[in-house]
């Protein structure tokens, strides 16, 4: 027997971890925010939450505007972050990728689109991966941890 568990919508991270996990569009995993396909728009996770959090979709489209506004640090979704509600600290914070084996890392942001677009993760279980984000408390990569991984990377492409 499964129970339901209610989100507490007044906290920012349950506002963002609600709108991955309530995903209603195709799922681009390469690529921009979001791209026409067949006359449908298809998003990225970064993508999806942009739109639930009200950007307009023409604002998701590669074009230069979005690439201008996108510059350095991805002002458009910090921009979205700041709209769920996640302080300053919360979006700067460097986390580590949930994903076991994997030793990347960075900001919100980065994280995000890391599983969306090296993982593969579909949206909707990028939300159930929101609290795990969110509340890890492992160390960060070494040097050698990120130097592994680096050459694990490396054998997969010349294999």
């Amino acid at each position: 027997m499964s129970t339901k568990v209610e989100l507490d919508l007044s906290d920012p991270w349950n506002r963002l971890q609600f709108a991955y996990e309530n995903c209603t569009m195709k799922q681009l995993t390469e690529g921009h925010y979001g791209k026409y396909e067949n006359g449908k728009l298809s998003v990225c996770g970064i993508g999806w939450a942009l739109h639930a959090s009200g950007i307009p979709d023409s604002e998701l489209k590669p074009n230069l505007i979005c690439s201008i506004k996108n510059l350095g640090a991805g002002q458009i979704f910090i921009g979205a972050l700041r709209h769920y509600g996640l302080p300053k600290e919360e979006r700067r914070k460097i986390r580590v990728c949930p994903m076991p084996d994997c030793a990347s890392t960075g900001r919100l942001q980065m994280i995000l689109e890391h599983l969306n677009e090296c993982h593969k993760i579909p949206i909707r279980n990028i939300g159930k991966l929101v609290p795990i984000i969110r509340n890890d408390q492992r160390a960060k990569p070494t040097f050698a941890d990120c130097c592994k991984v680096f050459v694990s990377d490396i054998k997969k492409l010349v294999s």
